[in-house]
């Protein structure tokens, strides 16, 4: 039973934040114009993702059966993974995503995402720098496409010299 507990209990603490940060979600105040979807419309459809996430996993927990739990219960020939990486990982990713924040605004939605991104896949254990690069240009790429293109979602551009880019980005995007 503390298995079972313990293995709930990060859906149970993300679905309590999904909650809380759909009630946030939802006193965002802005003018509503008619056939157009408002700023709390893409935070809501995430957060709505995370619970649905959050409570289909934490039904699949308890549906379980108790044998399925038990360490001898294994396959045959199959191993446990181990764990995903020391806490320091985690740490380190956090940081990561606190600087993106906070530079944001400074270097631009172009430069800091794909420094985000290059930086998330090294700390995830890509140690290639050309499938780093690609990566890193692939996924930025697609972003700035679907935000600014699809969704027209004004980013940050970030200031003189770093907005160079994004405005290069945005005029190789046709925006």
């Amino acid at each position: 039973m503390a298995t079972r507990l313990r293995q709930l209990a990060p859906y149970v603490i993300i679905l309590i934040v999904g909650i809380s940060l759909y009630a946030v979600a939802d006193r965002i105040a802005y003018t509503k114009f008619p056939n157009q979807i408002g700023p709390d419309h893409w935070p809501k459809l995430i957060i709505i993702v995370m619970i649905s996430v959050c409570l289909f996993e934490i039904g699949r927990k308890l549906l379980a059966s108790p044998a399925a739990e038990q360490p001898g219960s294994e396959v045959e020939g199959w191993e446990e993974e181990e764990e995903a990486g020391p806490p320091r990982t985690v740490f380190a990713a956090i940081a990561i995503t606190v600087v993106y924040l906070l530079t944001l605004g400074i270097v631009g939605f172009v430069i800091g995402t794909l420094f985000y991104v290059a930086g998330l896949m090294w700390l995830g254990g890509t140690r290639r720098p050309g499938t780093v690069a690609i990566l890193s240009l692939s996924i930025t790429a697609f972003f700035a496409f679907f935000f600014m293109k699809l969704i027209y979602v004004a980013l940050p551009t970030g200031i003189s010299p770093f907005s160079w880019v994004s405005f290069a980005v945005m005029k190789l995007l046709g925006v």
